[in-house]
């Protein structure tokens, strides 16, 4: 006759068990998460299956890529170029309908309403200001 395991098991979304509900060498199985627990012999639950002991920074380091999209829910990316009190923020404003921006296949620098400047260094239109643009045909 077979011997049956039945280990302890939850199926609530984030139910991680304590150390209190198992003891060393106990596992634990959260179904609703897809994760397993266990006591280890420091008196310690770890998980021991399941992707949320990954950070972000160890996919990256180890040169991963994605095919897929890559969706933020109400958040930023920040750049950060040294470790102080400046950072630069990509945000998109809450949209209405479905909208693309595209970056050119080109090397230079992204153009804003604060940088938009003659060959010269002279700002072109600050914000208010009318712009016109002209175009010449012929040598």
């Amino acid at each position: 006759m077979p011997t049956i395991l039945k280990p302890k098991r939850s199926y609530t979304p984030t139910d991680v068990p304590t150390t209190g509900d198992l003891v060393e060498g106990e596992i634990a199985i959260n179904f609703a998460d897809k994760k397993i627990y266990g006591r280890d012999n420091a008196n310690n639950v770890v998980e021991v299956g399941g992707a949320a002991a990954i950070t972000l920074q160890q996919v990256t380091a180890s040169g991963a890529e994605t095919t897929y999209d890559v969706k933020l829910n109400n958040s930023d990316i920040i750049f950060e170029g040294t470790s102080d009190a400046f950072e630069t923020y990509l945000t998109a404003t809450n949209p209405t309908q479905d909208n693309t921006v595209t970056i050119p296949n080109v090397t230079g620098t992204i153009v804003t309403s604060g940088n938009f400047l003659t060959p010269s260094g002279d700002t072109i239109a600050g914000e208010g200001d009318a712009l016109a643009y002209g175009i010449v045909f012929g040598s």
